[in-house]
């Protein structure tokens, strides 16, 4: 992977809740091997992603930690919940055996419930270091629309990330699609106005008790 670039920099737009009219194409009959086919497929592609933003993940962290030393450190341990022992294990041997450090921060390896794939660290609007939770997908095409399925546990860590919180985690979380020709899209300034349960489209689902159990992040893409 070469680069990571804001979406909306680069004209990707999240499609309206309201429809236009009533839909009118039809999908057909899927078939239970069709579906498992098609679950093989977008398992080998995520993986596929998930490799291809390894890389960038471990050389954007590395060059922070070069460069803040200390600090650095205590904001990746800082990031995990106390009951991650396998990531602070990971993270101990990482920083005593620098080699080791992309299999630290591959999280989605060791830890299936992480609600992210990787832990890196970027530098914010201060040059200061800042722990980021990455979840990737993957973007089977490099052009048309793009779906993107966020589950609860990934909707539940990211909430966890915004100010007023009560159980607010330190760091951020960026939900990241990766594109053939190695371009990676942030796409967390799309999924963010539609998880805001205060003045978000599901708020008032949210007000009378209805919690949201995964989302599908449909972007036009230009």
């Amino acid at each position: 992977m070469q680069r990571l670039v804001y979406a909306v920099d680069v004209g990707c737009q999240r499609r309206s809740l309201a429809l236009p009219g009533p839909v009118d194409v039809e999908f057909g009959i899927r078939t239970a091997e069709a579906l498992a086919e098609e679950n093989v497929a977008r398992a080998e592609s995520g993986r596929d992603a998930e490799d291809a933003f390894a890389d960038w993940v471990v050389g954007t962290t590395r060059k922070v930690l070069e460069h803040h030393g200390d600090t650095a450190w205590s904001m990746l341990f800082g990031a995990l919940r106390p009951t991650a022992r396998k990531a602070r294990e990971r993270l101990e041997r990482a920083r005593k055996e620098p080699q080791t450090l992309g299999e630290a921060l591959h999280v989605a390896t060791y830890w299936r419930s992480a609600g992210y794939d990787f832990l890196g660290l970027e530098e914010d609007d201060s040059d200061a270091p800042l722990a980021v939770r990455y979840e990737c997908k993957a973007a089977r095409r490099a052009t048309g629309s793009l779906r993107v399925y966020v589950s609860a546990n990934e909707l539940a860590v990211f909430r966890r990330t915004h100010a007023g919180h009560a159980d607010r985690l330190p760091g951020t979380w960026k939900l990241v699609a990766v594109e053939p020709a190695g371009r990676a899209l942030d796409l967390t300034a799309l999924l963010k106005p539609l998880v805001d349960e205060a003045e978000g489209p599901l708020a008032q689902l949210a007000t009378e008790g209805f919690t949201t159990d995964a989302l599908i992040l449909t972007v036009d893409r230009r």
